[in-house]
């Protein structure tokens, strides 16, 4: 099967995936740049640089009367030629290979940044995106450890290709990487530096931490000789790994590297997180909690309620599926900013209003004796009791007619909330204004329990 479908006449006419560049011209740079361009087999071919190459190919696209099966002859460096329609549409020309996809696959996506980092690292900063076709590019293919195989991530969408090389010229000229470094995605090495918050965290007692609100390492770049798996096998609490993490990224030595994409020829900005710790940092005032979620409609309109924290700022308190635990979703300027999960809501009721929640499961066998034919009145009483500490105003008379219209997932996700909303009104101003910090912090990655990274995105 060809790694790369044919340049057809139709795709020479085309520019370059999500780019102003002509295919023609970004051809012609390559082949004056000395740079191979691949064939449909992924093979480097290198196209003599000759103005009659140039000029065939201009006259080519020109003529009106050619038909997209059409083709002429490029005359090669070595004497010999190659039918316009055997050059593979690349990543020169913003394509992908074969089968390859274009989105979707945040796998093979990191798995490529890895592997631009490795070649760029061995062939030099000095050459252009052109100079990394397929067949230089699996040079490298055994210089990095990821969890996909080469065939699949080399061959995807020309604007991952640009990306790529863009961040691992950033992060190398700023010392992030060299040819010191491994580079892991998806790998034993990635699997033990998570394992290890995870072990710590059971130690301690507390619950689990996503993984990219711990860290959002999408790849890690570790020097060699350095095993985390040994260097952390020893600590008890996640304020010793934090510390071992910090110690290592400004060392160089253990490097998570965050990854946001970058358009082709935009600049790349890199940031440091989780350097300094600054004890005002994180701290945030608890304004309400409401599930009412719009001005006139009563808290039987929809399955779900606000937290507001810091005057306006926003969370959804919602169970994303039938049955499943209750979340708080951070609200951002157009996504979502951040989630955490029943466990740390749990954790952070009980540390800080000193309040112990039901189990999802006791919440799921409650909703469904309230959805039931025939409810006892004490459930349905404490129901009450909970929703009104969050809206005094309430019915009771109005609150039991509408509830029999719900079913058990419906009320089950109100009846988390309600347990959540009461805890918090039945504390002290102190007590929310701490339970609010903390699981805010945890939303949006800006506790003393997330650590050291490197961010590379668009500028």
């Amino acid at each position: 099967m060809p790694k790369f479908t044919k340049m057809s006449r139709l795709e020479w006419e085309k520019p370059v995936s999500r780019s102003t560049t002509t295919r023609r011209d970004a051809f012609v740079d390559a082949v004056k740049a000395g740079d191979p361009v691949s064939d449909i087999e992924g093979n480097d071919v290198y196209i003599a640089n000759t103005i009659d190459n140039f000029n065939a190919l201009d006259n080519y696209l020109n003529n009106p009367s050619s038909g997209r099966n059409d083709f002429f002859n490029f005359t090669l460096k070595n004497g010999g030629v190659i039918q316009s329609n055997m050059i593979g549409k690349s990543a020169i020309f913003g394509g992908q290979g074969a089968g390859g996809g274009a989105t979707g696959d945040t796998s093979r996506f990191e798995s490529l940044h890895c592997l631009y980092i490795a070649a760029i690292l061995g062939e030099g900063t000095n050459n252009e995106l052109s100079h990394f076709t397929y067949e230089t590019l699996k040079k490298y293919e055994n210089k990095v450890s990821v969890s996909e195989p080469f065939e699949d991530y080399a061959v995807i969408d020309g604007d991952w290709h640009a990306s790529a090389y863009q961040i691992a010229q950033a992060l190398i000229k700023k010392k992030y990487v060299t040819s010191r470094h491994t580079l892991h995605r998806g790998d034993t090495v990635m699997k033990d530096i998570y394992d290890a918050k995870k072990r710590v965290r059971k130690l301690e007692g507390k619950p689990p931490i996503q993984d990219d609100k711990w860290n959002p390492g999408d790849i890690w770049a570790v020097k060699a000789g350095t095993n985390p798996k040994t260097i952390f096998s020893k600590i008890k609490t996640l304020d010793e790994l934090n510390a071992l993490i910090l110690k290592h990224f400004i060392d160089r030595t253990i490097v998570g590297i965050s990854l946001k994409k970058v358009k082709k020829d935009k600049r790349v900005k890199i940031s440091d997180y989780n350097i300094e710790a600054s004890s005002e940092e994180g701290k945030h005032v608890f304004s309400k909690i409401t599930f009412e979620t719009a001005r006139g409609k009563d808290i039987w309109s929809s399955k779900y309620g606000f937290f507001y924290f810091d005057t306006s700022r926003q969370v959804e308190v919602r169970t994303p599926n039938i049955f499943s635990a209750l979340n708080f979703e951070l609200k951002g300027k157009g996504a979502r900013a951040g989630r955490t999960g029943y466990g740390q809501i749990v954790y952070s009721a009980g540390a800080h209003l000193k309040k112990v929640l039901p189990t999802n499961a006791q919440i799921i066998a409650k909703a469904k004796v309230l959805a039931g034919t025939k409810p006892p009145e004490g459930v349905i009483t404490e129901f009450f009791n909970l929703v009104k500490k969050i809206h005094p105003e309430i019915n009771r008379i109005d609150f039991e007619t509408q509830m029999k219209t719900k079913n058990a997932g419906f009320i089950h996700s109100l009846l988390a909330g309600a347990y959540v909303g009461a805890a918090l009104m039945d504390s002290t101003k102190n007590q929310r204004d701490a339970f609010t910090s903390e699981v805010v912090n945890v939303m949006s990655a800006k506790t003393n329990d997330s650590s050291a990274y490197v961010k590379a995105e668009e500028a």
